[in-house]
């Protein structure tokens, strides 16, 4: 999660890669959208940042006219930070409060449980609270198995676990990969983090990847984690740093990352041994880009979703109002 990214310069140089992108929802300035999850009906949840009551939206990227609801509203917060699903059709959001004004989150976060399995409408969807996170800043999510979330608290540079039956939390990992720096503009270490779990094994077999962003070092890293407890069960591995101002990531089976970078106007993709391509660039309709997740459904098979938050300037103004596109990655 991202503000005032002017402070910082990106300082990465990538190879071009042409992409085919259109617009699947574009939504009026100023609205910053912070996080993009899809379902497994193909919708996408969109979450936004900084407006009371914090709004969670839910889009159909296959119509060929705007079709965009306000799915709910969290009250006593302003902000989604993130989406992830924990069991099937049910998602665990995070909703908090967050400053433009200091660049930072206030506290006192909840995490919410938005059930879909009766319907994707305003009347069918079923809402509770998971957990109440007093003395937490959460910002990226993802969901370990059904009983266990991981999420990063950027400000304090640490990753935790939440149980959602009871709703404790505690540290998990803290180190240099995901530390911060309080001393500038934008004090965030960790921020987006993905789980990868292997396929190709029997359930139970293998442990888990945790993938994860560091905004204050522009880098990427994983750990293999314990399938119960999240804890590092191996050393952190940086696959890549100096990527400049990152933000949310997701990550295939094969352990391609593709990271969002908000000050570039960009998306770079990162492939497990290293190798960086950037998507966009200069010119590119991506303006602010703050989160990806690829599609999930036999219509959108090599389609990355990006959620925009419409380019920030220096002034506080934004150059328009966030969006989400879909990027063709086999164009």
């Amino acid at each position: 999660m991202r503000a005032f990214e002017y402070f910082l310069a990106a300082t990465f140089s990538g190879i071009s890669l042409a992409a085919n992108v259109r617009i699947v929802q574009q939504f009026p300035n100023p609205t910053w959208v912070e996080n993009v999850a899809s379902t497994r009906n193909g919708s996408l949840l969109a979450g936004i940042l900084g407006q009371t009551p914090a709004q969670l939206h839910i889009i159909n990227p296959f119509s060929n006219a705007t079709q965009d609801t306000l799915l709910h509203t969290f009250a006593y917060s302003n902000s989604i930070f993130g989406i992830t699903e924990y069991e099937t059709d049910v998602f665990a959001v995070a909703a908090g409060n967050f400053s433009s004004a200091t660049a930072n989150g206030t506290g006192d976060a909840n995490i919410w449980s938005v059930d879909l399995r009766c319907g994707t409408t305003k009347d069918s969807v079923e809402v509770r609270k998971l957990a109440y996170l007093q003395d937490a800043q959460i910002n990226g999510i993802a969901a370990l198995n059904s009983d266990t979330l991981l999420f990063t608290d950027s400000w304090a540079g640490n990753i935790r676990k939440v149980d959602v039956r009871t709703g404790k939390y505690e540290v998990v990992l803290q180190d240099a990969s995901t530390a911060n720096n309080l001393s500038t503009p934008l004090p965030l270490g960790a921020n987006g983090l993905k789980i990868l779990r292997p396929n190709s094994v029997p359930s139970g077999n293998a442990s888990p990847t945790l993938y994860f962003s560091n905004l204050q070092l522009g880098s990427l890293h994983k750990v293999s984690v314990d399938q119960h407890t999240g804890r590092p069960n191996g050393q952190v591995v940086t696959l890549a740093g100096n990527v400049g101002v990152i933000d949310d990531l997701a990550v295939t089976d094969d352990g391609t990352v593709f990271l969002a970078r908000d000050a570039a106007n960009d998306v770079v993709r990162i492939s497990d041994d290293g190798e960086v391509v950037t998507l966009g660039g200069e010119n590119s309709t991506i303006l602010g880009p703050t989160a990806v997740v690829l599609g999930r459904t036999y219509k959108d098979r090599g389609v990355l979703y990006v959620s925009a938050m419409g380019g920030q300037q220096a002034d506080g103004t934004y150059l328009e109002g966030g969006k989400v596109v879909a990027v063709d990655l086999t164009a």
